[in-house]
């Protein structure tokens, strides 16, 4: 929100909403996946880290807005370990990795739109009953499905935790 002395920005990752009032936060935000100018060699500077990728995906300095469960799910639609160095990713994963995010970020920016025409609230509903992603139709593939099967191949999914927090993967599908 742009306003006489500057930009107004609310930040809300967990529910413990933070205004900031200071531009300089904005310049030091990484790329905006969705923009035209992202394309694969500029997701590709991220790969000059020996940190895991998802951890880099998640660093808004690197990547702007892309958070835990999205980056589990784009990285096992890419067919990417989220454990994996980021300086590991090979030269094709780079526009894969690309087109992952952006339809995962498409994907869920159309599923909250539709959910909030609909009223509905993705988690839980103001009475306390269970929302569209709280209930047996979550959208996600391995987000919170620890020791289930992968839909894809059948592997079990397993969690770990990166960076203080909860990482899926399937190891069937993501080397």
């Amino acid at each position: 929100m742009e306003w006489d002395h500057g930009h107004l920005t609310f930040e809300d990752p967990r529910r413990f909403g933070v205004f900031t009032c200071n531009d300089a936060v904005l310049a030091g935000l990484g790329p905006e996946p969705l923009s035209p100018d992202f394309t694969p060699a500029t997701l590709a500077r991220i790969g000059c880290s020996r940190q895991p990728v998802k951890v880099r995906l998640m660093d808004p300095a690197q990547v702007s807005g892309i958070g835990n469960i999205y980056a589990s799910e784009l990285l096992h639609r890419a067919g990417i370990s989220p454990r994996r160095r980021s300086d590991r990713i090979r030269d094709a994963e780079w526009p894969v990795l690309r087109d992952a995010i952006r339809q995962v970020l498409e994907e869920a920016i159309a599923r909250n739109l539709r959910a909030h025409q609909l009223g509905i609230s993705p988690y839980y509903h103001e009475a306390g009953t269970r929302g569209t992603w709280a209930d047996d139709a979550s959208p996600f593939l391995v987000y919170d499905r620890a020791n289930e099967p992968c839909a894809r191949c059948g592997s079990a999914i397993r969690r770990c935790e990166q960076a203080g927090r909860s990482t899926y993967w399937c190891p069937g599908c993501q080397r």
